[in-house]
């Protein structure tokens, strides 16, 4: 075989591999950030941050990138918050400009593998004319199909802030899943204690993947449940308090008749 012939079956077989190498980052999302959730009250999810509901919540940073470019970021913060059967989370970050359509996805893995397969679940905030809408999808066939039984709940604002930039704002709800509840079929169970990755997507239009035009990838320990302290049983402490009360009348009438049978004695040896 000529050397020349081998050169070129060599230069295929490498590019092959880069090709091959190119698509399977392409294929997989690559957390950028850990998050553990605090224990908190429950923020009302209406896309309006108050100023003390998310304040038990730690605040998180990292990007949002183009493709699979990891430079340029659009920053991105985050919060996190478990409160009984739910997870809390608020995205917030600001662009110069704003279209008429603009949507933030969560697409939820099913572990903590970040292969684009594995995120078989997604919610999605979309903002069109300034109204928003929650959607609850699930994968089939590499498309995200949007589901009838909507699971969650999710809310979302842009607002203009200063003279510059817009505010983004996106508020989700996710249902924990317990021995008492039951997710729905497509849906991912978030269980407690469980560890999950969650891809946040944003683009104009609410079409994915195909449509996802910047994302990062993120990964959520949910916490054990927490355990209430058990509750007083007010029937039980006014029964107890009322015995000893009682208890203590009758030891102190005991005495006093205890006494009075000893004051007796005494008279009668005297000669009373």
């Amino acid at each position: 075989m000529k050397k020349s012939t081998i050169k070129i079956i060599l230069i295929v077989l490498l590019l092959n591999i880069f090709i091959l190498s190119a698509f399977t980052v392409s294929r997989a999302y690559g957390a950028s950030l850990e998050i553990s959730p605090k224990f908190g009250d429950a923020p009302i999810i209406d896309g309006e941050v108050e100023s003390d509901e998310w304040d038990k919540a730690e605040r998180y940073n990292t990007s949002l990138y183009l493709g699979s470019s990891t430079t340029n970021g659009l920053p991105i913060d985050i919060k996190c918050i478990q409160k009984d059967n739910n997870l809390y989370l608020l995205f917030q970050f600001e662009l110069i400009e704003k279209r008429d359509s603009e949507f933030l996805a969560i697409l939820i893995s099913n572990s903590t593998s970040e292969d684009i397969e594995d995120f078989i679940d997604a919610k999605m905030i979309n903002i069109s004319n300034g109204q928003d809408s929650y959607n609850d999808l699930y994968l089939n066939n590499s498309q995200y199909i949007f589901e009838d039984d909507i699971e969650g709940n999710g809310a979302g604002t842009i607002k203009f802030e200063g003279f510059e930039n817009w505010i983004f704002t996106f508020e989700f709800k996710f249902p924990l899943q317990s021995d008492e509840t039951q997710n729905e079929e497509n849906d991912v169970a978030l269980s407690y204690g469980s560890s999950h990755a969650f891809n946040i997507s944003h683009g104009n239009i609410p079409d994915l993947p195909n449509r996802i035009e910047r994302s990062t990838t993120i990964i959520i320990n949910i916490l054990e449940a927490q355990k209430e302290p058990p509750q007083l049983d007010f029937n039980i402490v006014a029964i107890t308090l009322t015995s000893i009360v009682f208890t203590i009348i009758v030891l102190f009438y005991s005495y006093y008749i205890y006494q009075i049978i000893l004051l007796k004695r005494k008279m009668e040896r005297i000669g009373y």
